[in-house]
């Protein structure tokens, strides 16, 4: 039989992160089936007998009526994309593609974690992804008041990097993060530069405005009424790819306008950090659980290696797409998109590449250095 240890969704758990409550697990026995014969269908056969496991998890919480007033929800959110927990399972059926059609049947240990908001899930997804460290990056603005900028980055920030500390998200030294400009965070490639040379994985980049919404009078007290709007973004640093966006807003009312605007881009930074965590585990968990791209980059190779290699890796089990980015001067950069499972693990395929042989320079988590023997 065949054991595997799946990773737990994270997305839904942000919003109850300190629940402790023990998640409910339950075996279930399900099948799956796929045409062909060779190992994809194989894998495509499993994953068909996983999500039939979720589904019947998901029936024995809800009734036939909820469930089909709620198909596309269920669908979207659990079925398509979330698809449960899946702690463990085993093959107990394998017809080996016999007709030309995969038969699988798995025992799934399922654990119905999207209703439980389990903080595990959190850490299982970080670990799989080897625990990414983060810079935080930004810059502050109070219309309409005379502000130390220094100061005012200071307090998004750190209620930025509290919010992400209290979630377990390893930060990287507090000091360096301090020396981005504001024409550095527009653009992904510098920022992507800045985060590798402080050794981060991800650089959250923000940009905070604060403004005055309204004022008034109360008891010959001047109040204020102080709008913040907060836009950050998060970006791998060894590909320069940005992982998510997200975007914030608040009021605060109090006395004195530098004061408020502070509370309100506080208080703002707070509701930012939970939004964003939530969205970066997403789309992790994507990436383990689903499909995730690597950037490969291959020197001193020909046309004729440039070819031999692209087709081989077209042909690699769990490999869903090879493109190229980029061929010039005998350096050859791909796009490759690979299953979840495959991710942590791509650097021993490009060892077993045939012809030409290569060899691994550099390995970040999503890049892949290397160069022809």
């Amino acid at each position: 039989m065949i054991r595997k240890a799946l990773p737990l969704l994270a997305a839904l758990l942000l919003a109850n992160a300190h629940a402790q409550a023990p998640l409910a697990e339950q075996e279930i026995i399900a099948d799956g089936r796929a045409a062909g014969a060779d190992l994809k269908a194989h894998d495509e056969a499993v994953q068909r007998a996983l999500r039939a496991a979720i589904e019947k998890g998901v029936g024995t919480l809800v009734d036939s009526e909820t469930m089909s007033r709620n198909f596309k929800l269920f669908d979207d959110r659990i079925y398509s994309e979330v698809k449960g927990y899946v702690r463990s399972y085993d093959v107990v059926g394998d017809n080996n593609g016999e007709g030309g059609i995969y038969r699988i049947k798995v025992k799934a240990v399922v654990a119905l974690g999207a209703l439980q908001k389990d903080i595990q899930a959190l850490n299982i997804i970080k670990q799989q992804k080897k625990n990414p460290r983060i810079m935080v990056l930004g810059v502050t603005r109070v219309e309409n008041a005379q502000v130390d900028s220094a100061v005012k980055i200071q307090d998004v920030q750190t209620a930025l990097e509290m919010r992400l500390a209290e979630l377990n998200f390893p930060l990287v030294n507090k000091e360096a993060a301090q020396v981005a400009n504001e024409k550095e965070l527009q653009d992904a490639t510098r920022c992507a530069a800045l985060g590798r040379k402080f050794d981060a994985e991800v650089v959250i980049t923000y940009e905070a405005i604060s403004s005055l919404q309204e004022a008034s009078d109360a008891y010959g007290i001047k109040v204020y009424a102080m709008r913040a709007n907060l836009n950050a973004r998060a970006v791998n640093t060894d590909n320069a790819r940005i992982l998510c966006v997200d975007h914030a807003s608040g009021v605060a009312r109090g006395p004195g306008m530098l004061p408020t605007a502070q509370k309100a881009l506080g208080e703002t930074a707070l509701k930012l950090g939970d939004s964003l965590a939530a969205k970066l585990v997403e789309q992790w968990r994507s990436e383990v659980f689903n499909t995730a791209d690597i950037k490969v980059v291959v020197n001193n190779i020909n046309g004729e290696g440039r070819t031999a290699v692209m087709d081989w890796l077209k042909q690699q089990r769990g490999v869903t797409a090879v493109h190229e980015r980029l061929y010039a001067n005998n350096a050859l950069e791909l796009d490759v998109t690979v299953e979840g499972s495959l991710w942590s693990g791509f650097d021993r395929v490009l060892d077993k590449c045939p012809a030409p042989k290569l060899t691994i320079t550099t390995r970040t988590p999503n890049r892949i250095d290397c160069a022809v023997k």
